[in-house]
Formats: C-alpha cells, sequence, structure tokens
C-alpha cells in the first residue's frame, strides 16, 4: 500500500503477518502536517509503534534575535553613543566580531575575543575615551557572558562563560503518540538530542538504537511533526529545509 501527501512517500511491506511502513518527507517548516490519502486505517486489534531513523538540516536557527542584538559603544566618554542592532542569525563569537566592526565607525578599537582557557569572552578596548554599554535592554551580553555594566579601556573578561547555544535541546513532536514524558507529564516527543554541530553546519541524527513509541491513533488522515527547544517553544530554522526518515511497525 502506498500513502502520499505533501512532500511525504510511504511505502507499506507486509512482513510475513505483520507490517511495516516507512515515512519519508522534508519541508521547510517547523511546524508540519502533512496529509495522508489516503488515510492510514490499522486495525481495531493491532498494536503500532513509530520511531525516527533520522532527521536532516542545518543549524540555522538563531541564537542573536530581538532580545540579545544590542551592541551600544561611545568613542567620547560617554558623551554621545552609538547603537548597532545586529541581524538575527547563527554566530559564532567571531562572527558577533566581525560584524560588529562592519556596523561600527570606521577604525574603532575594540574588538570581541573569544577565551579559549575559561570559554568566556574578552572585549578588548584599546582607547581611554571608548566605552562599552552593557546595561541597556536587549543588550549581547547575556550571549557574551557578561553582567550588565559599562566597559572601559583595558582587557575586559567576561564575568560568565559565553553562552552562544540558545538552544540546548532539540525535542522531535509528533501529534499521533502521547506516550512520553517530559516534565513529568505526557508528551508528544518522539525524540530529542542535542545540535553539537557549530551554526551554519549540518545536523545530521540518526539514532543509533531507535526509540519506538505507540501509535496512539487507529485512523490517521495526518501526521503533523514539530521541533521545539527545551522550553518547548519552536525552533525557528529560517527556511531551511528538514528532512524526517520515520518508521511505523506492528508489534
Amino acid at each position: 500500500m502506498e500513502a502520499i501527501g505533501d512532500n511525504i512517500k510511504a511505502i507499506r511491506k507486509l512482513l510475513t503477518k505483520k507490517a511495516d511502513l516507512s515515512l519519508i518527507f522534508s519541508t521547510t517548516l517547523s511546524d508540519y502536517t502533512t496529509p495522508i490519502y489516503p488515510p492510514l486505517e490499522l486495525g481495531t486489534d493491532e498494536n503500532w509503534v513509530i520511531g525516527l531513523l533520522s532527521l536532516e538540516t542545518y543549524y540555522s536557527f538563531s541564537n542573536i534575535n530581538n532580545t540579545n542584538n544590542i551592541f551600544k559603544y561611545s568613542i567620547d566618554n560617554g558623551i554621545t553613543w552609538k547603537t548597532i542592532t545586529l541581524p538575527p542569525g547563527a554566530y559564532e563569537i567571531e562572527q558577533i566580531n566581525s560584524e560588529i566592526k562592519r556596523l561600527m565607525l570606521p577604525d574603532v578599537g575594540i574588538e570581541i575575543l573569544i577565551n579559549t582557557v575559561t570559554l568566556g569572552s574578552i572585549v578588548d578596548i584599546t582607547v581611554p575615551t571608548y566605552r562599552v554599554d552593557f546595561t541597556v535592554p536587549n543588550s549581547i551580553s547575556s550571549v557574551l557572558g557578561f553582567n550588565p555594566q559599562i566597559l572601559t579601556e583595558g582587557y575586559n573578561v567576561s564575568d560568565t562563560i559565553v553562552n552562544i547555544l540558545d538552544v540546548n535541546s532539540i525535542l522531535v513532536n509528533c501529534n499521533i503518540i502521547n506516550n512520553s514524558y517530559l516534565k513529568g507529564s505526557h508528551s508528544p516527543v518522539l525524540y530529542s538530542f542535542f545540535p553539537n554541530v557549530k551554526p551554519g553546519k549540518k545536523i545530521v541524527k540518526e539514532p543509533s538504537t531507535i526509540a519506538y513509541l505507540p501509535v496512539n491513533q487507529k485512523y490517521i488522515p495526518n501526521i503533523r511533526i514539530w521541533l521545539t527547544d527545551q522550553d518547548e517553544n519552536i525552533i525557528d530554522f529560517r527556511g531551511e529545509v528538514i528532512t524526517y526518515r520515520l518508521h511505523m511497525k506492528q508489534l
């Protein structure tokens, strides 16, 4: 039996007296519902499970957004101030430094560096009259590991490690299960993992052991799958293609 919806291919193969179903689909949406036609009709006396075979996309979700993209500086002892607003995106510390320098007045001696020993950051200010204001709302200071403060000339070392990874966990959610648990409650999380690649790099997740969870519907006209972070917020992959491979099987 074959079931095809938008960007989905489903192939069902009879294996002795039981069956399995492979689902492969791609989308640019982080919250995606695909219709299945004809709908999948599972026997009332059948028990089915589903698991994630693989997920492929790119680390394109923003760690810089409108809550942490402001860099404010002065070159005249704080008499006047310039404000830089970084475009939302996926940045490394080096890229943050490059973008700030691109948007800054020419030849301003302010440099943002990574401290490879402490995993914090350093704001190097080379001129006595220069200032950096990390007290403003939506400051990039939280990403760089600085508490709210005004920085002056010198090697300014961050208070904590950099917070460059806004998304610590990627949760793959699916609407035809609810037997997993998140924070002590039933949850539609099919699989979760840590995105252990740098911003801009490809994410390829192929679980070495597939975790199968019970399918909670007998009539399936569509499958919804959505990606959230550790706080259950939808992750915006900014139009990057996400490809899933799911496997359903009859027990």
